[in-house]
């Protein structure tokens, strides 16, 4: 359906927004008319389980399906 999950070791959300604008240059490349947007959540500063990062990033992606064009959207941070 179109949809993927990329799980990046050890790389801040600024590398993962770089990552996503690879991606999408990518595949528009192949397919012009492609919209990309990504949900970036990273640990620790998005959430400390598993759980939190994916619900934080879920919660970033529904924003970027806002747009109707390309966009990256990076979670907010946790709340300490």
């Amino acid at each position: 359906d179109g949809v993927f999950a990329l799980l990046l070791d050890d790389t801040t959300d600024t590398g993962a927004m770089w990552t996503a604008e690879r991606v999408r240059d990518a595949i528009t490349g192949v397919e012009p008319d492609a919209v990309l947007w990504a949900g970036v959540a990273c640990y620790p500063a998005h959430g400390l389980t598993t759980d939190e990062v994916l619900d934080r990033a879920d919660i970033a992606l529904d924003a970027a399906r806002e747009w109707r064009q390309h966009r990256i959207e990076v979670a907010s941070a946790v709340e300490s």
